[in-house]
């Protein structure tokens, strides 16, 4: 009979750390973060309150924390478009959106966590908040930036286009975690992602009578 591998100390600090985040993560994205206490966490985590503080030392660096894990997660999900590599760089979009997709279903709690919680009860929460939502922006800012410099994009105001992408980000995200019934198949949000981000919704006979961008 084969013995299971012992847990380290190591190990039980990594369980007890994502037990207390799993928790907090579940709590926000329910009663949202101003109504969930420190008690709620420690409750629903089933730890003691001095375990608590011995891996954050307030509610806001738990929410920080997910923060920066959900943002390292959609970070791993793109990869820069390589203009030499075989694959076509619509190709490369649309596997980048795919995995964004993927990223965004596969954390629907963290997810709902960001799209729920409004500002402008808390300063030290609207800062973790708004620095967020900067991240994300000046990571799309800079794809449109690099984009247009090797032309993939048409030279536009890439802060103006940057904001309107990340409301289309924000508003299919809530819709995938937050609508019943809204599209299972994921290949057919792709589609519909891919044309609004390269076409808008005018149909191909109207763009073509348009004049070219300058």
């Amino acid at each position: 009979m084969t013995n299971s591998p012992r847990r380290t100390q190591t190990d039980r600090r990594k369980e007890t750390r994502r037990a207390l985040l799993d928790a907090a993560a579940q709590l926000f994205a329910e009663h949202g973060y101003h109504d969930t206490q420190v008690s709620d966490i420690i409750a629903a985590a089933g730890v003691a309150r001095g375990t608590f503080y011995n891996y954050f030392d307030s509610k806001r660096a738990v929410f920080a924390r997910l923060l920066a894990d959900l943002i390292a997660q959609l970070n791993a999900a793109v990869a820069p478009i390589d203009l030499l590599a075989p694959i076509p760089p619509l190709e490369q979009l649309r596997t980048n959106i795919r995995n964004v997709i993927a990223a965004i279903r596969g954390n629907p709690v963290k997810m709902r966590l960001v799209l729920a919680n409004a500002g402008g009860f808390d300063e030290e929460f609207d800062a973790e908040l708004n620095a967020f939502h900067k991240t994300v922006l000046d990571y799309i800012e800079s794809s449109l930036t690099i984009g247009a410099a090797i032309g993939l994009v048409r030279p536009c105001n890439s802060k103006l286009a940057a904001r309107g992408l990340f409301g289309l980000v924000q508003e299919i995200s809530r819709a995938l975690v937050e609508v019943p019934g809204m599209e299972a198949d994921s290949e057919r949000v792709i589609d519909e992602v891919m044309a609004l981000v390269l076409t808008g919704v005018a149909a191909p006979a109207l763009l073509k009578r348009l004049p070219p961008h300058p």
